[in-house]
């Protein structure tokens, strides 16, 4: 006798929901949303070719989120799908279209400001940063120069106030 399906599924093709006991419904029917609600079903497939994903029941902030995650380049994804009652295959479509899509950083203004001139608030270059390395380069080997020579100073200081005290007693 053939195992029966125990996983639940989503068809983006025909729309329809599979609960994995047999019963199949639309996904755009009080059935479905139904079936995210209770708290036992936390996961079921979202099949929709390569841009397939399970989605997982999560509680934050003590309301109930339904979240899609898939391994894409080695990496777990996740993202927000909806609330139980605003889950239909529209919204389960645009997940899927985006899950493969890297998520593009937000640059906060304190990184846009470092990578700015603060005069003429125009981007810095290449040949500018590369410019001000160099420049960067040969101040820190002034001052390496300017250690050294304090280092020797203070050596010698220390070299004559040692043979300065005996004779001091001495007198």
């Amino acid at each position: 006798m053939p195992k029966q399906n125990t996983e639940a599924i989503a068809y983006a093709d025909t729309g329809t929901f599979d609960n994995g006991e047999g019963e199949q419904f639309p996904i755009d029917s009080p059935q479905f949303r139904e079936w995210l609600m209770v708290e036992d079903n936390t996961s079921f497939r979202f099949e929709c070719g390569d841009n397939s994903y399970r989605a997982r029941r999560e509680i934050y902030t003590g309301s109930v989120y339904w979240y899609a995650v898939k391994k894409v380049a080695g990496k777990v994804v996740r993202r927000s799908i909806a609330r139980p009652d605003s889950v239909d295959l529209a919204t389960l479509k645009a997940v899927a279209e985006t899950i493969r899509k890297p998520v593009e950083k937000k640059v906060d203004s304190a990184t846009t400001a470092s990578v700015t001139d603060t005069v003429s608030k125009q981007p810095i270059r290449q040949p500018e940063i590369d410019e001000l390395r160099s420049l960067l380069n040969e101040q820190n080997l002034q001052i390496a120069g300017l250690q050294t020579e304090l280092l020797a100073v203070r050596n010698e200081l220390a070299e004559l106030r040692k043979n300065s005290l005996p004779r001091q007693k001495a007198a």
